[in-house]
């Protein structure tokens, strides 16, 4: 862990909140949203390490590749059936092992390490200490699994020039049609 991350990383919402105003932060902290505290943290280390506001590092970073064209290709399946395979997918990490995974990090790192508030983990960490059932925390699981797909979908429609593909990377019709609009996209400007 670096300085500038165990300086940050070790401050209390009160400190955090009253440093995310500071005027190299306060768009940061508009923009990332005050109870998004792993990306705050991210962005006072940024802004620390590289002695500049967060909207001038933006800014800076936003400049569009030259000599390149970008193909923005996104999957969008049918809700139902994603949530369908989300819900699969946390019922097979709960099978393979998740409780007790859980179970030796905790041993291991305490129930303060930043890992185990993610999505999957949180829900084994509050079956752990008696909280949830195993079957409510599976669906809860299931649930913010669910919501954090949602997330991405919304973020990724604010994306211009998105072309979407109706279904699943795994389809075959999805991957053909990836290759044609990769290929379409080689050949000279």
């Amino acid at each position: 862990m670096s300085v500038i991350d165990s300086r940050v990383v070790n401050i209390d919402e009160l400190k955090l909140e009253h440093f995310a105003k500071g005027e190299k932060f306060e768009c940061a902290a508009v923009r990332i949203g005050p109870r998004d505290r792993p990306k705050m943290i991210r962005a006072i280390e940024v802004c620390l390490s590289a002695k500049a506001p967060m909207t001038q590092l933006w800014n800076e970073s936003r400049n569009p590749l030259s000599g390149f064209r970008i193909l923005r290709l996104g999957l969008n399946p049918d809700r139902g059936m994603l949530y369908d395979r989300i819900n699969q997918r946390c019922q097979q990490m709960f099978d393979g092992g998740l409780i007790e995974e859980t179970e030796a990090l905790l041993r291991k790192y305490g129930d303060s390490a930043w890992p185990l508030s993610s999505l999957g983990y949180k829900q084994a960490v509050q079956f752990l200490r008696g909280e949830l059932t195993r079957p409510q925390a599976l669906e809860a699981a299931q649930q913010v699994h669910r919501n954090y797909a949602k997330r991405q979908m919304t973020w990724f429609r604010r994306e211009p020039e998105m072309r979407w593909l109706t279904g699943f990377g795994s389809d075959t019709k999805i991957q053909r049609e990836t290759l044609q609009k990769t290929s379409e996209m080689v050949v000279p400007l």
